[in-house]
């Protein structure tokens, strides 16, 4: 059975959590010291280690992206050829395996541009917002030289492709959505902390930057079934009505783009109750409107020479009702109002 969206989106949140600590301020960049090991150990208790893991479970993959994130690469590798041996078309994991092999330039395929890093940022949101898919934190760290994905700086300078379509993210073979990939991770969402909430603010935000409008709604809705009474009100409010919005006005205007005035119009509103004023929807709603009530004032025309009065100013009324400031369908209808008068009179 496939996951709820609300599921998808808690799990899309422990993927952020996990793809990348968030930017400090006096971090070095591309200083981070390697993974510090007692100098007195030998390879004794390593090898030992490395045996044990063999005869145990399989590692899970929010596992293996902790390893990842804390620049552990080989022993992340090996704990992914260990997941692949139980589930080898996996998508993630076959995923994270080109990352880890493949030339990161490739990333750059499509073009280069420069990101600067804010804070509160992390690596995988900053890989979802120009990927579309947080998973590709792993061969973006590789491209920018970060040895431990988890530690980024305020102000570092990443190379990063331009942001992806967002009716063409991910990377082929992994669902644009992440649909997959969250499934595997399997791991539950935190509790209503602010840490958690913060994580859904900055989804949310991310999504709505990159275009992502439709992931930018479901994440909305699941972070209000998961806020705690009234604590994050203050960010959710708004930017629940923000995604709201964004996501019905994209809809109105794919309608519009498909010929479907009438949906189109239904879809501009509900993103017009959303978030009043908003553009392009507030433009394009009266652009529909006007035409539709021109079709009717044209249709009531016909009725009113063929003396159906009744009938044209239905018509009229209909226009009206769509666009208020109807000059020429007012003026007519009161023509038709006055002539339906006196034929009454007269009978």
């Amino acid at each position: 059975m496939a996951p709820s969206r609300f599921v998808r989106s808690l799990l899309l949140l422990s993927l952020l959590s996990l793809t990348g600590g968030c930017a400090m301020l006096e971090q070095e960049p591309d200083a981070d010291p390697e993974p510090t090991q007692d100098p007195q150990a030998t390879d004794e208790p390593r090898e030992a280690a490395r045996s044990d893991e063999k005869h145990a479970s399989p590692p899970t993959l929010a596992a293996i992206l902790s390893r990842l994130q804390a620049g552990e690469w080989d022993r992340a590798e090996t704990m992914l050829e260990r997941f692949r041996e139980s589930r080898p078309e996996d998508p993630t994991a076959r995923s994270l395996q080109r990352q880890l092999t493949e030339d990161p330039e490739t990333l750059l395929a499509d073009g280069e541009t420069r990101h600067t890093v804010e804070a509160g940022e992390t690596l995988g949101l900053i890989a979802r917002r120009y990927t579309g898919d947080a998973t590709q934190f792993v061969i973006l760290a590789r491209l920018n030289d970060i040895r431990r994905p988890e530690h980024l700086t305020v102000g570092q300078q990443l190379r990063v492709p331009p942001p992806a379509d967002p009716q063409d993210a991910g990377e082929p073979g992994v669902t644009p959505d992440l649909d997959e990939q969250l499934q595997a991770l399997g791991a539950g969402a935190e509790d209503g902390s602010r840490e958690h909430g913060e994580s859904y603010r900055m989804t949310i935000r991310a999504d709505l930057d990159a275009g992502r409008h439709e992931a930018a709604y479901e994440t909305a809705r699941a972070a209000r079934e998961a806020a705690p009474d009234e604590a994050w009100d203050d960010w959710l409010d708004p930017l629940e009505r923000e995604a709201a919005a964004a996501h019905y006005e994209q809809r109105g205007l794919d309608a519009r783009d498909r010929d479907d005035a009438d949906a189109a119009r239904d879809w501009l509103e509900r993103a017009l109750e959303a978030e009043p004023g908003r553009e392009p929807a507030r433009t394009e709603l009266a652009r529909l409107r006007r035409a539709e009530a021109e079709t009717l004032h044209s249709a009531a025309i016909v009725h009113y020479r063929n003396q159906e009065l009744e009938r044209a100013i239905e018509l009229w009324d209909a226009a009206l009702e769509l666009d208020p400031d109807f000059d020429a369908a007012e003026g007519y209808r009161l023509r038709a109002r006055e002539l339906q008068r006196r034929l009454e009179n007269m009978e």
